[in-house]
């Protein structure tokens, strides 16, 4: 049925439909995070982000800098822009900035009525708060979309869960999200070396003019100088041509080499690995990759384990939080940085196996728990959106769900967040 202008807004705030909802479909990203943000607060940030202009920040410069996610994204896509008219008014492909941008915004435009925009504002503004209010939009929007009623619960220290979901029937659901990043100090060691060994190598792989697939095995307790030490070595070896398997420093790391014959063999190296970047020159013409590199780093076993424990605790922080007398459901986003989608799926695939043993004793007031790893990342020229999605049903509380009830994120049963943020963002 169409809406006319002079209606009721059906998002329920009692205003007419041509003062509101109408007004936010045609509305800038930019205009919905000065509501959220603050145009001063965001110009503030992004001038002592950049006191030399855009020009002087490169992608690893900006990593360095530790900006608020917001502001990393609006300068992100302003280097782009800046690249673009310097070539000549290039096209500019949508990317993992964009995409961000342009997700936060139609969330934040979806639950602007239910919101309480101060408290909001102080959430999204405080950089490690973000990225949990992030996800709660994410969800929330999603289950909004799915035509459900959302009521958010007031934050103080005895708060229950994030928000009530109503269906059409008048049945409620206690929604409870956490956030997971999955370091550690022995992690941060381990990705602190990745960072500065990978940085090196490529620019190594630059000088020497060489096409080479590069995995080398880390050390539980690496040595920060011996990141440096590495790159020469693998120089060394790759100056001679050589391919193979060699232990180096000490026969402390263990590297093996490869040249890039094809464009296969570029996109299948070592998919198993735990840390990787990749540098590819593609033909327009032909599109073959023309100057492929590409490095990729293992870690010890046991950092999975680790993960897996940290999981299961996270779980009990949740679980203090619920109700009683509700159906209760989780949505648990376990961040992997530096991670490839590959390793991140062996680890999803283990995290199941732990949390279904422990359904099966304890936890007896989660009805469900929806496992995700929520990324928006980039290919060179290629947007990606990365969500590992598993929704996990406790046998013992299941019947709880109102019948015909779907949880968002069960492919089978409800509607995928992955497919429904490919749509958002289009």
């Amino acid at each position: 049925m169409k809406i006319g202008r002079n209606d009721p807004c059906p998002c329920g705030t009692g205003k007419k439909y041509k003062k509101c909802c109408l007004i936010k479909k045609d509305r800038k990203p930019y205009e919905t995070f000065d509501i959220f943000f603050g145009d001063k607060w965001i110009n503030n940030k992004i001038g002592k982000a950049k006191p030399d202009g855009y020009k002087n920040l490169n992608p690893m410069n900006l990593a360095k800098l530790r900006l608020h996610p917001l502001i990393e994204a609006i300068i992100g896509t302003q280097i782009k822009l800046q690249r673009s008219k310097q070539a000549g008014g290039t096209p500019v492909n949508l990317g993992r900035n964009e995409a961000f941008q342009n997700l936060l915004h139609e969330n934040l435009t979806i639950l602007e009525p239910l919101l309480d925009i101060e408290d909001w504002k102080r959430r999204l503004r405080d950089q490690n708060e973000f990225p949990k209010a992030e996800y709660e939009l994410v969800i929330a929007a999603g289950y909004k979309r799915m035509k459900y009623e959302i009521e958010f619960i007031p934050r103080s220290k005895k708060r229950t869960g994030e928000f009530y979901l109503k269906d059409q029937l008048g049945n409620q659901i206690v929604v409870e999200c956490k956030k997971k990043d999955m370091t550690s100090p022995k992690q941060d060691k381990i990705t602190n070396w990745w960072k500065e060994f990978q940085h090196f190598m490529l620019e190594k792989l630059k000088s020497l003019s060489k096409f080479y697939s590069i995995s080398i095995y880390i050390l539980q307790n690496p040595k920060q100088e011996e990141a440096k030490k590495a790159v020469n070595e693998i120089s060394k070896l790759i100056n001679d041509d050589f391919e193979g398997t060699q232990l180096i420093l000490e026969d402390h790391y263990k590297v093996t080499l490869a040249k890039i014959k094809s464009r296969e063999q570029y996109e299948e190296a070592d998919k198993d690995s735990i840390f990787g970047v990749n540098r590819a020159l593609v033909e327009k013409k032909t599109e073959k990759i023309k100057e492929p590199m590409k490095i990729t780093g293992y870690a010890p076993d046991d950092l999975i384990k680790e993960k897996v424990e940290s999981i299961i605790g996270t779980l009990g922080q949740a679980y203090r939080q619920l109700e009683d007398n509700k159906p209760n459901i989780v949505y648990l986003d376990i961040n992997i940085p530096l991670m490839l989608p590959e390793l991140s799926r062996k680890i999803m695939r283990q995290i199941p196996i732990a949390i279904k043993n422990k359904l099966s004793k304890d936890y007896s007031k989660i009805s469900a728990i929806v496992l995700t790893d929520f990324k928006l990342w980039n290919n060179p020229g290629i947007i990606g959106v990365y969500v590992e999605e598993n929704v996990l049903y406790n046998e013992n509380a299941k019947n709880k769900i109102p019948q015909g009830f779907k949880v968002y994120g069960d492919k089978t049963n409800g509607i995928s967040i992955l497919q429904d943020v490919q749509n958002t963002i289009g």
